[in-house]
């Protein structure tokens, strides 16, 4: 678990450096591809409104994880889980309401604190994965 969490650290800090924009109230996205498999970062501001879509980000997502400037943990939804179930990173405890749906171009929201909470303002960053053979595999 240790291991994820250095990951997981490390991918946020290259969304943050990379991903900041001048006007932190329009969602900023960046797409790169290694070899098969996709990766794109991005960041948006919390508005609180359940079923919001984080959209044309060129791919369809298997990973998603999302982490607000908020004290409230980074969560993960992937392709293998329910839809409206997400998981915090460092406890595991399952979060509905937070990541719902992992769309034909992007991944949909809910109004759960750790992905889209309005007040006060809150950035939130999110990485986002597609799976290829031999580079990323989903499941146990």
């Amino acid at each position: 678990m240790r291991t994820l969490r250095s990951l997981v650290f490390a991918l946020f800090v290259l969304a943050l450096v990379g991903f900041r924009s001048a006007d932190a109230s329009s969602p900023s996205t960046r797409t790169e591809q290694v070899a098969n498999m996709r990766v794109a970062t991005g960041s948006y501001v919390g508005n609180g409104i359940d079923n919001r879509a984080i959209s044309a980000i060129g791919f369809q997502p298997d990973v998603v994880l999302v982490k607000g400037t908020n004290n409230e943990q980074a969560v993960i939804h992937t392709a293998t889980m329910p839809d409206d179930l997400s998981k915090e990173i460092e406890s595991g405890s399952n979060q509905t309401g937070a990541i719902k749906t992992l769309d034909a171009d992007g991944f949909t929201l809910g109004t759960n604190v750790r992905v889209n909470k309005a007040t006060p303002p809150n950035t939130y960053y999110w990485i986002a994965f597609q799976a290829a053979p031999g580079q990323m595999a989903l499941g146990t």
